[in-house]
């Protein structure tokens, strides 16, 4: 996360998958990283505006964020999503417009309540997943607080931890450490 904002000309090379039960709060997580790249963020919840073939909304986007929108079984879409994360450019096609290639900036954060949500074997080194724990799970005052603190300050405070707080110097995107969820 620090990376993306250090380096925000840079794609991510590895997408972070967030796993886990339904309602602890990975979204409010998503949406207040993502806050921080303005115009530049954007959350798909279709698989088709992710993966599909009219792509031109994915253009200029540093984060971006899917929430419940990949199948992991859909054998047509993981050489677009592996393309998404890794290349360097991506093809950008709007109607009735020629296909473009654009830069990708793109660093990827998936989010699901499925157990399979990536596609993936031992050599995989395109995501770093981790299973999100349940213990806030239906907690909605702590929800509420988390809010009310990223609205007033916890963004900006966010910003400058990740800007100032975060040594990247040595750090490899590429090299992701294997976790139990993956």
């Amino acid at each position: 996360m620090a990376r993306a904002v250090q380096r925000p000309w840079e794609r991510g090379h590895v997408a972070l998958v967030w796993r886990g039960p339904k309602g602890p709060g990975e979204n409010l997580a998503l949406d207040g990283f993502g806050e921080l790249f303005g115009s530049h963020y954007l959350v798909i919840t279709n698989a088709e505006h992710f993966v599909g073939r009219f792509n031109s909304h994915l253009r200029a986007k540093c984060l971006i964020g899917c929430n419940e929108a990949f199948f992991a079984g859909d054998k047509r879409h993981e050489g677009v999503l592996k393309g998404l994360i890794t290349d360097p450019q991506m093809s950008i096609e709007q109607k009735f417009v020629d296909l473009q290639a654009d830069v990708n900036l793109s660093h990827v954060i998936l989010l699901s309540n499925l157990d399979w949500v990536i596609p993936t074997d031992e050599q995989e080194r395109r995501f770093f997943m981790v299973d999100v724990s349940d213990r806030k799970t239906g907690d909605f005052e702590y929800s509420r607080a988390l809010r009310q603190e990223l609205d007033h300050g916890g963004k900006e405070a966010l910003l400058y931890h990740l800007m100032h707080e975060v040594d990247i110097s040595q750090f490899e995107p590429r090299n992701v450490p294997h976790t139990k969820a993956l």
